[in-house]
């Protein structure tokens, strides 16, 4: 293999690295915020349900936690 052929070789798999590393910043920051709508819907259910069945605070708290 010729030194010119590696080095077309090398820069497709930087840029292939490049646009993994995108897309997964992406994938993390789409959990996170699905996470944490997932988590403050759940604490507004616990928290309505409480208020509805007047639950004790130390019953809420072991249902959100």
């Amino acid at each position: 293999m010729r030194t010119e052929d590696a080095a077309e070789e090398i820069r497709p798999l930087g840029e292939y690295r490049a646009l993994l590393r995108a897309e997964e910043a992406s994938v993390v920051e789409r959990l996170r915020a699905s996470t944490v709508e997932h988590l403050r819907a759940r604490t507004l259910t616990c928290a309505r349900a409480a208020s509805e069945a007047r639950v004790s605070p130390d019953t809420l708290s072991r249902w959100t936690s």
